[in-house]
C-alpha cells in the first residue's frame, strides 16, 4: 500500500518528473505529500497539526497560482487503524474531510468505523496473487526497456519460492514475513545487478547474492536455514555447496557498510534499515554491537526514548530533532526504546 503511493509521488513532480506525460501539471499535478506515522499512542492534537501544515503550504501555492493549481497538498496517513479508538484521536479527521482543503489517503489494515469511510473513498485492496507479485517483481528489478528473459525467468522463480515460503503451512513462515520483506530482497538484487550487471544469469554470483539478500530481508527466524533451502531448491544441485555460512557479526557489518547512492539530484536509492530485537532490559545489545566493532561509537547517535509519564509531546519533537541531525551528518543512529515515536 505505502508502496503504491511512493510510486505515485516519485512520478507526480511536476515539471522534474521523468516521464514527459507527468510533466503536464493540468492533468498530473506535482504531489506535496505531508506523512503522518500513526502509532497507539497518537494524539488528535498530532493529526491536526499535520494538516495545518499541509493547508497552509496549499494555500501559499494557491497565491501564486490563481489561474492553475500544479500543487497538490496531500496528507498521507499511515497505519491509520493503530491508534486506539478509545483515544478517539481520529475523530478530528471528520471537520477536514468535510471540507476538504487538501487532499488525504489514510492506509490500513482493516476498514475504519462507518462516521470515516462514509467521509471518503474506501478501496479495498486483496492479498496479491502470483501474477501480481511477478509484475511487482519484475517492475522492481528492471526497467520495461529490459527484455532479458533469462533474467525474467530467475525473478518468477524467486516469486514462486516467495510464494512457497508463505503458504508452508508446517513452519508458518507467513506469520513472520510479508510482501514489504520480499521487495526489499529484491531491490537488493537490483542494486547489486547494476555494479555487476545480468549477476542473475552468473551461477556462482546468483547464488552468493540471493543469499546475502536473504540473510538481509528474511533473517531473525530460528529456521532462517529452511528459508534459504526453499529459496536454492530450484537452482542446481551443486547450488548449496556455493553457499558462504556467515555469522550475525558479518551479516551486521556488511550491511552497515551499505550505503546509499544518489541517482539524481534529490534521488537516492533506499537501504533498509536494520532491526535487532533485544529481549534483555538493559542496553546490553549496545555494547556487544561495539564490543564486536558492528559500530563505532565516534560516529553513532545513541537515541534512548522515554516512556515517563511527564515526557510528552516536546520529549518526542527533541528525539526526532536528533535523529534527523545525526542522519543528516552521515552518522549511524542507534534507536533504543523509541516505540513512542515509531
Amino acid at each position: 500500500k505505502t508502496l503504491s503511493f511512493n510510486l505515485a509521488a516519485a512520478n507526480f513532480k511536476g515539471a522534474d518528473s521523468k516521464i514527459e506525460m507527468f510533466r503536464n501539471t493540468e492533468v498530473f499535478p506535482c504531489f506535496n505529500p505531508h506523512y503522518y506515522q500513526c502509532s497507539r499512542r497518537t494524539t488528535s492534537s498530532e493529526v491536526e497539526t499535520v494538516f495545518k501544515r499541509a493547508i497552509g503550504r496549499q494555500q501559499a501555492r494557491n497565491k501564486f497560482e490563481k489561474n492553475h493549481i500544479s500543487h497538490c497538498s496531500i496528507v498521507f496517513m499511515d497505519e491509520a487503524g493503530l491508534p486506539e479508538e478509545s483515544m478517539e484521536s481520529l475523530k478530528v479527521l471528520h471537520k477536514y474531510l468535510d471540507d476538504p482543503e487538501v487532499s488525504f489517503i489514510g492506509i490500513t489494515n482493516h476498514i475504519l468505523d462507518a462516521a470515516k469511510t462514509n467521509r471518503a473513498v474506501t478501496l479495498c485492496r486483496p492479498r496479491a496473487d502470483e501474477e501480481d507479485i511477478i509484475q511487482l517483481a519484475t517492475g522492481c528489478y528492471s526497467s520495461s526497456n529490459d527484455k532479458d528473459l533469462n533474467t525474467q525467468s530467475h525473478i518468477a522463480q524467486l516469486c514462486y519460492n516467495y510464494k512457497d515460503l508463505m503458504e508452508d503451512k508446517e513452519r508458518k513462515f507467513h506469520e513472520f514475513f510479508g510482501l514489504r520483506d520480499f521487495i526489499h530482497f529484491i531491490n537488493y538484487l537490483r542494486r547489486q545487478n547494476k555494479s555487476q550487471p545480468h549477476l542473475l544469469n552468473r551461477e556462482d554470483f546468483r547464488i552468493r547474492k540471493i543469499q546475502e539478500a536473504l540473510e538481509r530481508n528474511f533473517n531473525g527466524h530460528s529456521k532462517f536455514s529452511d528459508v534459504l533451502d526453499l529459496f536454492l531448491n530450484s537452482e542446481d544441485e551443486n547450488s548449496k555447496m556455493l553457499v558462504n555460512n556467515r555469522s550475525v557479526v558479518e551479516i551486521l557489518k556488511d550491511s552497515l557498510n551499505d550505503k546509499p547512492h544518489f541517482i539524481g539530484e534529490e534521488d537516492f536509492e533506499e537501504i533498509r534499515y536494520k532491526l535487532i530485537i533485544d529481549a534483555t532490559e538493559d542496553d546490553s545489545s549496545r555494547r556487544l554491537l561495539v564490543m564486536f566493532g558492528i559500530v563505532d561509537p565516534d560516529y553513532t547517535k545513541t537515541v534512548v526514548g522515554s516512556d515517563f509519564p511527564d515526557d510528552g509531546d516536546l520529549q518526542k519533537i527533541i528525539t526526532i530533532a536528533e535523529i534527523t541531525d545525526a542522519a543528516s551528518q552521515g552518522e549511524t543512529v542507534l534507536m533504543m526504546q523509541t516505540d513512542d515515536i515509531h
